[in-house]
């Protein structure tokens, strides 16, 4: 038994060093795959995001766009 920080740990047999392999690698691909799926997850979401505040701009000039007419009509209107 090998001592690390104190605590004594048991001999790993080869065949069982294989499964313990087999099982992080695993784990490891799950990882990666999850870690890749949020990336592509962060990047549509930060695409969404672009073009949502695309819209709110378009939508916040035409809004500036249609309040300054009204106001000029208006005002024609009093000026008749």
């Amino acid at each position: 038994a090998m001592l690390l920080g104190g605590l004594k740990l048991p001999k790993v047999r080869k065949g069982n060093r294989k499964n313990q392999n087999e099982k992080f690698r695993l784990k490891y691909m799950r990882l990666r795959k999850a870690a890749r799926a949020m990336i592509f997850e962060n990047a549509a979401l930060y695409d969404e995001i672009a073009h949502l505040e695309e819209k709110f701009v378009r939508a916040k000039e035409e809004r500036r766009y249609i309040h300054t007419h009204i106001l000029e009509r208006f005002h024609w209107t009093l000026k008749a």
